[in-house]
């Protein structure tokens, strides 16, 4: 790549995050149990709007959460390690304490969401937007 295309190519706006998301979304109150029972334990996730949801503690890693919206959940302490979301909306979720080793977010937007403590080391955030959310003593970069 010449010096010139370089300069333009990081010129150029980034592009918007804008979630591809399904209308018809079959609605969860607890995350968790629903993989457990009504997926079968499978940690691929799809089509699905948590609402209310109030998991401490609870091993989300690998779970794999596509094409759906997250609303007002408490998922305080809770492990994503290697966990992967792509065209998902998260609003008004309280991440706090948890950890995202390794997580991966494609085209996720995050609206009021709290991150306080929140460790996201090594985790990839590819057009993502971050809208009022806190993210006070959260780890995003090694040092």
């Amino acid at each position: 790549m010449t010096e010139s295309a370089r300069r333009s190519a990081d010129t150029r706006p980034p592009r918007p995050a804008r979630p591809d998301i399904p209308g018809e979304l079959t609605e969860v109150d607890d995350l968790a149990g629903w993989i457990e029972r009504d997926n079968g334990g499978d940690l691929r996730v799809s089509h699905v709007l948590v609402r209310g949801d109030a998991a401490e503690g609870a091993d989300f890693s690998l779970v794999e959460l596509t094409e759906s919206r997250v609303e007002g959940c408490s998922f305080v302490g809770c492990d994503f390690d290697r966990a992967m979301a792509s065209d998902v909306a998260f609003s008004n979720c309280d991440f706090s304490n948890s950890t995202f080793s390794q997580a991966n977010f494609t085209r996720c937007t995050f609206s009021s969401c709290k991150f306080t403590g929140a460790d996201l080391l090594e985790a990839v955030l590819s057009r993502v937007e971050v809208r009022d959310s806190s993210f006070a003593y959260a780890s995003v970069a090694k040092t």
